[in-house]
C-alpha cells in the first residue's frame, strides 16, 4: 500500500481538495455559527433584544424628564403633594423600567393618597441621613468641611397604595423612589391597610430647597418680605416675630 501511494502521480494528489468549512462570527457577541440560517436567527434575536433595551432606556429617560419638569415647577409644598400622585406611574417606570415583570405589577398599583404634614422650615434642616442632590451628608456633624444642615423643610409623609390581588410586597420600598426625587424619607414603614384596603405607609421626611428651584424662589420671596417687615418694626420699636412660611406650605390637607 505504501509503495502504491508513493507511486501515485503528483498531479493527482494536487486534485484532492479538503472540504471547505465556512464559519460566521457575530461581531457583537463573538459567537460562531456554521449555518447561515443559524446566524440569521441569532442576529434577528439580538436585534429584537437590543430594540427592547432601547425602548426601556427611552421610556425611563422620558419618565425622568417628565418627573423633573413637573417637580421644578412646584412653588409650594401643597403643589408638591399634588404632583407626586400625578407622576406616580412615571416614577415606577423610571425606577423599575428594566424589570418588565415588576413594571407589569406596578402598573396595576394605584396611589390613592399622598400627603406631607407638619412641615417646618429651617435654614439648617438636618443632613445627618439625607442631603440635597448637590450636597453632602454629615453624620452627627462630625465633618468640619461639610455643612451641618441645608435650607429646607422637615415633617412627615403618609401615602397609601391600592395593590392588586396576590401582591408579593416588594413594592414597599417606594419610599426609596421618593428619595430619588427630593422627598427624603426617614424613620417609618408600613402601617396596615386603610378601610378601602390600600396599604398605608408613614415616614418622617425632609425636603431641601436645593432640589426644588420653585420652592426655593418662593422662600426667597418670603425672606425678602420679612426683611422689609423687620426694618419697619425696628423703626417702630415693635416686637419682631419669625418669618411665616404659610404661603410656601399652602393647603396640604
Amino acid at each position: 500500500m505504501l509503495l502504491r501511494a508513493l507511486a501515485t502521480p503528483y498531479w493527482f494528489l494536487q486534485e484532492i481538495k479538503m472540504p471547505k468549512i465556512t464559519v460566521r462570527k457575530c461581531p457583537f457577541t463573538k459567537k460562531l455559527f456554521e449555518s447561515r440560517s443559524g446566524y440569521r436567527k441569532h442576529l434577528l434575536k439580538l436585534r429584537k433584544s437590543r430594540n427592547a433595551v432601547r425602548r426601556v432606556r427611552l421610556d425611563r429617560r422620558l419618565a425622568r424628564e417628565a418627573i423633573m419638569a413637573a417637580l421644578n415647577k412646584v412653588r409650594t409644598i401643597a403643589e408638591l403633594v399634588a404632583v407626586i400622585p400625578e407622576q406616580y406611574t412615571n416614577m415606577i417606570v423610571a425606577e423599575y423600567g428594566s424589570d418588565l415583570d415588576k413594571i407589569a405589577i406596578a402598573k396595576q398599583i394605584r396611589m390613592v393618597h399622598f400627603e406631607l404634614t407638619d412641615m417646618r422650615y429651617s435654614d439648617k434642616t438636618s443632613n445627618t441621613h439625607a442631603c440635597p442632590r448637590s450636597g453632602k451628608t454629615n453624620w452627627g456633624g462630625r465633618k468640619d468641611d461639610v455643612p451641618r444642615g441645608y435650607p429646607g423643610f422637615s415633617g412627615n409623609t403618609k401615602y397609601a397604595l391600592m395593590v392588586p390581588e396576590g401582591f408579593n410586597g416588594w413594592f414597599a420600598d417606594f419610599s426609596r423612589t421618593l428619595s430619588h426625587y427630593g422627598i427624603y424619607t426617614g424613620t417609618g414603614g408600613g402601617r396596615g391597610n386603610s378601610p378601602e384596603g390600600a396599604q398605608q405607609y408613614y415616614y418622617d421626611v425632609k425636603v431641601f430647597l436645593d432640589d426644588f428651584p420653585g420652592i426655593a424662589a418662593h422662600v426667597a420671596e418670603v425672606h425678602e418680605i420679612y426683611k422689609k417687615i423687620v426694618f419697619t418694626k425696628k423703626l417702630r420699636d415693635e416686637r419682631i416675630h419669625d418669618p411665616v412660611y404659610t404661603s410656601v406650605i399652602g393647603e396640604t390637607a
